[in-house]
């Protein structure tokens, strides 16, 4: 059995386009969460850029800044789970065609 050096460079090679575009990809995915009964809504791409806030009026005219804020930071790092779950996802599909080679750590 020998080793294909040139083949496994073509391997890697395909891996880092495919690479590329998962990441483009993930750019165009959008997650949303909820907290507070659906009373705030925070959407994020998966390259983790926040879209858009949404407060629902009643919540607003409380004007609890400290519920508010709550509220936000807890939609917000629902989403942020979400992201991560999803990039885990997109990335694992890369992984099916990298063979495991010891000690070499693609960052997937």
């Amino acid at each position: 059995m020998s080793f294909d050096l040139g083949g496994m460079m073509e391997k890697i090679r395909n891996m880092q386009t495919e690479m590329e575009e998962t990441k483009r990809r993930l750019k165009e995915i959008k997650v949303s969460a909820e907290s507070g009964g659906g009373m705030v809504k925070v959407t994020m791409s998966c390259d983790t850029r926040v879209k858009s806030i949404d407060i629902d009026d009643a919540i607003l005219k409380s004007e609890d800044m400290t519920m508010i804020t709550d509220l936000i930071v807890a939609a917000t790092n629902k989403a942020i789970e979400e992201v991560e779950k999803t990039v885990e996802q997109e990335m694992g599909k890369l992984k099916d065609g990298i063979p495991n080679i010891p000690g070499l750590n693609l960052g997937l």
